[in-house]
């Protein structure tokens, strides 16, 4: 049973600001919100309900969290129902993750749903769904995400020079945005407008709206179905354009 914390009851009915002194002057405040809070004794865990947390561009939202300790320098929190994790180009949703911060920066997370999603607006427009989801991220940014599931899949629009389409699934996907750069892998699929491709891994550019198949090894076979399109014959017409 949780037992009341009153230390922390009151404060937290409003915004927190937790503000970490580091070495660093421009060192950007954590915010943390929450509706309430408890601690439970028997596990020695910090209990949040509709709680948000916020530093720089980057935030975490959910129904509620838990950690063992208030201390951004290294801790792990749980977040569970309606979990959103976004910044100013991306968004991911889930029911649940499991986070890692160290040095007072999120550097890792663990995501799961049915499915877990990403959103990105960088390139145009990519969703990204899947059953688990591991993030990584660099200086408050997603940087690299390993998505799995039955399959894991992901569209992408394009706008340049003409909207394309792109969409693939695998048991195995890694986004890696910095490059933006998505790798397919276990039974990797990936069509654009009518043309498929199959293989064991698939890579695509997202800016280049590029596709390259095959692996290293050199076993891998890679299977291309290509759809003609469709010929749209013109009526013939005698000469009075009858």
């Amino acid at each position: 049973m949780a037992a009341s914390y009153p230390d922390w009851r009151a404060p937290l009915a409003a915004a927190l600001t937790l503000t970490f002194v580091t070495a660093v002057a421009q060192e950007i405040p954590i915010l943390l919100d929450a509706a309430t809070t408890d601690f439970d004794r028997g596990n020695q865990r910090l209990l949040f309900e509709e709680v948000s947390i916020k530093r720089g561009n980057l935030g975490i939202s959910a129904d509620s969290a838990d950690t063992s300790q208030l201390d951004f320098a290294e801790s792990t929190w749980v977040f569970r129902g309606s979990v959103r994790i976004y910044s100013d180009t991306a968004e991911v949703t889930a029911d649940r993750a499991e986070m890692s911060f160290a040095d007072h920066r999120l550097q890792r997370a663990t995501i799961t749903g049915a499915p877990a999603v990403l959103s990105h607006a960088n390139d145009a427009s990519m969703n990204v769904r899947a059953t688990e989801a591991v993030v990584t991220f660099q200086n408050d940014l997603l940087s690299n995400i390993t998505l799995k599931g039955t399959p894991a899949e992901f569209e992408h629009t394009g706008n340049e020079p003409k909207t394309v389409i792109t969409r693939g699934n695998a048991g195995r996907l890694v986004y890696d945005l910095e490059n933006s750069r998505i790798t397919l892998s276990d039974e990797a699929w990936v069509a654009q407008g009518e043309n498929e491709i199959r293989g064991e891994e698939i890579a695509y550019d997202i800016l280049a709206q590029r596709i390259v198949a095959g692996g290293d090894d050199q076993g891998d076979r890679v299977r291309i179905t290509i759809t003609p399109p469709t010929d749209k014959q013109v009526p013939e017409t005698d000469d009075t354009g009858k």
